[in-house]
Formats: structure tokens, C-alpha cells, sequence
């Protein structure tokens, strides 16, 4: 009895949350974003939960990743992208502004339309 009572206790802790968001880097951008590994971390710091990114060579994969396979809780895409896919595919979290030196970019972080409440 006292072992199913710990067992159901630990059932009723609650589950390491995790977000799984992905990115899609040019190549140039990969070499530069290598002195920088700990984007995870900083992420979790920032939204209170543990998140793992996954770096795609393109937004193709990155998307179907996303909305074919639900392999991903969210995206960070080009707004031009994100104004391509079908109406309520995608749900809009953020919206930032990228800018370097030598150009700027409006992207968007985007969640599949079918992600937990909770996650958003």
C-alpha cells in the first residue's frame, strides 16, 4: 500500500515543462551564433521554462518540422514566411524586430495551431 501510495505521488509532481523551438540560421549566422551555445539557457531564463532549440539549414524542414510532424512546440521564422502559410496554421506569439550591422529583419515566433494552451 505504502508503495503504490509513492508511486502515485510521484505521478502527481508536476512535469519538467518543455519547449522545443526551432530556428533556421544561414550559414554565416551558424558560425557567428557558435560563441553563443547557450541560447537554450537564456531562453529558460526568460521564459521560466526548459527549452531546447534545434537548428535547421533551412525553413522548408524547419516548417514541416513544425506543422507536418509536430516535432516542434514553436518556430522562429521571416514574417515574409509566416504571411505565406495557410490562414490558422500558425499562431503568432511574438513578433521582433533582428537587426546587425548590415541589415534588418522582422521575424516571428510562431506555434503550431495545435499546441497545448499551456505551452503558449
Amino acid at each position: 500500500m505504502l508503495l503504490s501510495c509513492l508511486f502515485l505521488l510521484i505521478l502527481a509532481q508536476p512535469a519538467c515543462a518543455r519547449a522545443l523551438l526551432g530556428v533556421s540560421l544561414s550559414q554565416e549566422s551558424r558560425q557567428k551564433s557558435a560563441n553563443h551555445p547557450d541560447l537554450d539557457k537564456q531562453l529558460d531564463r526568460a521564459f521560466g521554462e526548459k527549452v531546447v532549440v534545434h537548428n535547421y539549414s533551412d525553413q522548408t524542414t524547419l516548417l514541416s518540422m513544425l506543422m507536418q510532424f509536430n516535432k516542434l512546440d514553436a518556430a522562429l521564422i521571416s514574417q515574409e514566411t509566416y504571411n505565406q502559410q495557410p490562414k490558422g496554421k500558425l499562431i503568432a506569439l511574438a513578433t521582433l524586430q533582428i537587426s546587425n550591422e548590415s541589415e534588418q529583419a522582422k521575424m516571428v515566433l510562431a506555434a503550431r495551431e495545435n499546441l497545448a494552451s499551456g505551452l503558449r
